[in-house]
């Protein structure tokens, strides 16, 4: 894999990291209007976007023990990606079923649990895969697995840091909350095709 393309593929693990927290920072924005926005409700939030994630890693890096080419396993992570983008872009009404047909519901904890797991389960899982895929497809040996993994890793959260305060502090108080998660979309959307248009050779070991 060339260093330009490599370089390629880090910048674009940083803009998932950022489009990722963008739309946590931002869903959470939707949930207050559901759940309530005190702390116990966003600890909810907090908890699901979670356990998301870690669901995802577990089971992407079952996906990942499969024998694929790179090329393939990076199509995959931008296929993955790109139905990330297309949940942000849509998140907006399918808030606003969920919110309808959440009115009649008892207000309790569970039926709060319930409404979040609908609404943040799918995108939490779909980002989990990030460091299984990639870490399967971008070391050249498996002596360079853990040191990928970690820079994977540290990339992804300078992302995700950067997510969060440009959401919290810029894009939202300024765009509002359906222009931020466009532009989150957008982002990942982009980095999906960077991905699916992979010309990496080579198997995976």
């Amino acid at each position: 894999m060339s260093r330009t393309y490599r370089i390629a593929i880090y910048a674009g693990i940083l803009l998932s990291g950022m489009s990722g927290l963008m739309f946590e920072t931002v869903s959470q924005r939707y949930l207050a209007f559901l759940v309530g926005g005190e702390a116990r409700s966003v600890s909810l939030v907090v908890g699901v976007f979670l356990f998301g994630l870690a669901s995802g890693y577990h089971c992407w890096g079952k996906v990942s023990a499969q024998s694929w080419s790179r090329r393939s396993s990076l199509q995959i992570y931008g296929v993955v990606e790109l139905l990330m983008g297309v949940f942000a872009l849509l998140f907006p009404s399918y808030f606003d079923l969920v919110h309808r047909i959440s009115f009649g519901l008892p207000n309790n904890f569970a039926v709060d649990l319930l409404l979040t797991l609908v609404l943040l389960f799918p995108p939490a899982f779909l980002m989990g895969a990030t460091i299984p895929l990639l870490t399967k497809a971008l070391p050249d040996s498996s002596s360079e697995v853990n040191t990928v993994h970690a820079r994977i890793y540290g990339i992804n959260t300078l992302g995700a840091c950067l997510g969060a305060w440009g959401a919290g502090l810029v894009l939202v108080p300024q765009l509002g909350l359906v222009t931020a998660l466009r532009i989150g979309g957008a982002v990942n959307l982009l980095v999906g095709l960077l991905f699916i248009s992979s010309r990496a050779r080579g198997d995976v070991s």
